[in-house]
């Protein structure tokens, strides 16, 4: 179990960097893109100086692979010049591979009635062994997307035989360990529900792939879909990173990975990086062009964002909130000075008066001696306590003195922060837990010296009551344990469970824990070992 508890919060670790590294890419997508445009205008050049027909259209056809998952209505443009190039050709081949072209980029755009048409027009004897593949390829694509998109049970049930029938001739026309058959082995077996095996066949395809190749992208991102569905969502989260960064770097505009990862961060709560990743995959998909896309991301964009306004509205309330909390913090604070100030002046008088006392005692003759002992040790108790009260009320008064030192520069923050609108700022410093983290630290500095500084053998003498095995030393650094620290409030006198974990900022369960442990490691008696710990560092002889 705790394998794989490290398991987990080393790949949380992992999906939490590639986040990083994916907020990194998408900050420097102009520089993929500019590399883009240059082999666009390259070819373009190329275009205008060519006048023959074939050589034309070899040149569109590298604009068509370039446009292809760049901008949609470019590359439609593009496969409706090759269309009529090849209707002056009368090649038939050139004539089926336009087709092709087309029938696959409208039914990825979703203009399915259009894709069907074309189909319906195609001229299948001129499908030949050579591109028959790619035909069923096609078909294949297009039925499944339409079995998908369909609404109508009975259409559904028509395409998806349709889909099945091209997926079964694709499949036994192309070799069993090609990556398009892998491809099309694992989608089956993932529509299927058999999510081991589709896994086992997606780290083949991804071990034969790198980020650098085209196909990398979609294989992460239906490695991504499988964890998902294994309920795997750290895994999910690492692969829909991956293949949104391969995406961004191969200027790629599908923006599914992007899609997915932003709803799986909202349903975290992560509203910020949500509405981050779901505004720049509607900015892809409005530049791809592709009114199916825009659609699809539409119906998602105002949800996370509408929530993310609310948390932000929320947290600049909790802000108002808190910031009148430390207005009213700092008056009490103020006083409570004022109150320790005259229980320092009555614990004087009540010095003084116990002075005065014992000088009188001193008086008595010798058949008072055995009273006057027990006056002296009562006396010795009192001053005990006396300096116990003066080392934490010296120490309470610096603590109080450096918290209004510090309340007053957080109100300025706050204040300047507000003023000069940096409200992102004051957000994420207020977010933080580093400072609560610090204050508990000094406290924890101050409390241990002030304690040592008035029971300077207590770890010794608290050690003596334990087995020598068990002695509990404080590391480098450190004056007292958690351990030590318990007992030492319960030496002072603060034996409640419930006020020492509020003193020391632990869960009640976690005192009693601790206690216990304690206790079962003592040299004597277990029930009397609280009462020996209140006998630490005792001046009664």
């Amino acid at each position: 179990m705790l394998l794989s508890l490290r398991l987990q919060a080393s790949v949380g670790n992992e999906s939490d960097s590639l986040l990083t590294v994916l907020d990194k890419v998408m900050e420097e997508q102009a520089s993929y893109t500019l590399v883009k445009e240059k082999r666009i205008d390259a070819l373009k050049s190329a275009l205008k100086t060519t006048e023959t027909p074939e050589a034309r259209y070899a040149l569109i056809e590298d604009l068509i692979s370039e446009y292809k998952n760049y901008r949609l209505d470019s590359t439609l443009k593009y496969v409706e010049d090759n269309l009529q190039i090849t209707a002056k050709l009368k090649n038939p081949g050139l004539t089926i591979a336009a087709n092709f072209n087309a029938i696959y980029l409208l039914g990825m755009s979703g203009r399915y009635i259009d894709a069907l048409s074309h189909l319906e027009k195609l001229d299948k004897t001129a499908i030949t062994r050579k591109n028959v593949v790619e035909y069923y390829t096609i078909c294949y694509n297009l039925y499944d997307r339409l079995k998908t998109e369909s609404y109508s049970s009975e259409l559904k049930k028509h395409y998806s035989e349709l889909s099945i029938k091209y997926r079964d001739s694709l499949m036994a026309s192309i070799p069993e360990q090609s990556m398009q058959y892998l491809a099309l082995e694992e989608l089956a077996f993932i529509h299927n529900a058999k999510l081991e095996e589709s896994l086992e066949i997606n780290t083949l395809r991804i071990n034969k792939s790198s980020p650098s190749n085209v196909d990398y992208a979609l294989i992460s991102f239906y490695r991504a879909q499988i964890f998902s569905k294994m309920g795997e969502m750290e895994m999910a989260k690492k692969f829909y990173s991956l293949s949104a960064i391969a995406d961004i770097k191969n200027t790629n505009k599908n923006s599914a990975s992007l899609l997915e990862l932003s709803q799986l961060l909202y349903r975290e709560k992560k509203l910020k990086s949500a509405s981050k990743y779901i505004n720049f995959a509607m900015k892809e998909a409005i530049f791809y062009n592709s009114k199916y896309r825009s659609f699809y991301l539409s119906s998602v964009l105002p949800l996370i964002n509408d929530a993310y306004q609310t948390e932000i509205s929320k947290q600049n309330h909790h802000l108002k909130v808190y910031s009148y909390t430390v207005t009213a913090l700092t008056t009490l604070f103020l006083a409570a000075i004022a109150y320790i100030y005259l229980q320092l002046k009555r614990l004087t008088e009540a010095r003084n008066a116990l002075k005065t006392t014992n000088e009188r005692l001193h008086t008595l003759n010798g058949q008072l001696n055995n009273s006057n002992d027990r006056l002296n040790n009562t006396i010795l108790q009192l001053q005990e306590a006396n300096h116990v009260k003066e080392e934490y009320i010296g120490n309470f008064l610096r603590i109080c003195s450096n918290y209004i030192d510090k309340l007053n520069l957080y109100r300025k923050k706050v204040k300047n922060d507000i003023t000069n609108k940096r409200v992102g700022e004051l957000l994420e410093f207020s977010k933080s837990n580093a400072f609560i983290e610090s204050e508990i630290a000094e406290f924890y500095r101050y409390f241990d010296s002030a304690f040592l500084s008035i029971y300077p053998d207590f770890v010794k003498e608290f050690n003596d009551l334990l087995h020598t095995e068990e002695h509990i030393e404080p590391k480098k650094g450190e004056l007292l344990t958690t351990e030590l620290r318990i007992f030492a409030l319960i030496r002072l006198g603060i034996n409640d469970s419930s006020k020492i974990a509020e003193l020391l900022r632990y869960s009640v369960n976690t005192i009693y824990n601790y206690r216990a442990k304690v206790k079962n490691k003592a040299k004597n008696n277990r029930e009397l070992f609280e009462a020996h710990v209140l006998t630490i560092g005792t001046h009664v002889n």
